[in-house]
């Protein structure tokens, strides 16, 4: 991952620390202001194949429905030169940037082209459509697209992350 520094007017590869999400595109992304995160659902992967063992079947893509977290670096804490494993860097680990996955009871099915979008008045995150193809999540005999117009709300157990 990649960020640009305004000021200096360069990009600077950020070390990355948690669990990050796999390589994919056609993503919903958001950044929610209030809880200072970047969210992240679904979307695709042209070159993962998934294997339909019942029906003997390999696609050359997968679609996934799984969502992850990103806090942003503290502004505060200097770039980091060194390996993550490093002892200089264990007390600002907790300030590194760092990807965690999402996990919720009950989540969209497997879908891209979603929108994420966060309220800055109330915090809140909320998915929007995208769509499933079946050549690539078989999941019926026949083989068709599916467009969603559903709304979900993404709830986080965070201070201010609307959980219950």
């Amino acid at each position: 991952m990649w960020s640009w520094d305004i000021q200096a007017e360069k990009w600077r590869r950020e070390r990355l620390a948690g669990n990050p999400p796999c390589p994919r595109t056609e993503i919903a992304c958001t950044y929610n202001e209030t809880l200072d995160k970047v969210f992240v659902f679904s979307g695709y992967n042209p070159c993962l194949p998934t294997f339909f063992i019942a029906k003997r079947q390999r696609f050359n893509y997968s679609y996934f429905a799984d969502t992850f977290m990103y806090q942003p670096p503290n502004p505060e804490s200097p770039p980091h030169s060194a390996p993550l494993a490093s002892p200089a860097l264990q007390d600002r680990d907790r300030q590194a940037p760092k990807w965690k996955e999402v996990l919720t009871r009950g989540f969209p099915t497997y879908r891209c082209q979603a929108e994420l979008l966060s309220d800055p008045v109330t915090g809140k995150t909320f998915l929007i459509g995208g769509f499933t193809n079946t050549d690539g999540v078989p999941s019926r005999t026949d083989f068709f697209s599916r467009s969603f117009s559903d709304v979900w709300q993404l709830r986080v157990e965070e201070p201010g992350g609307f959980f219950l």
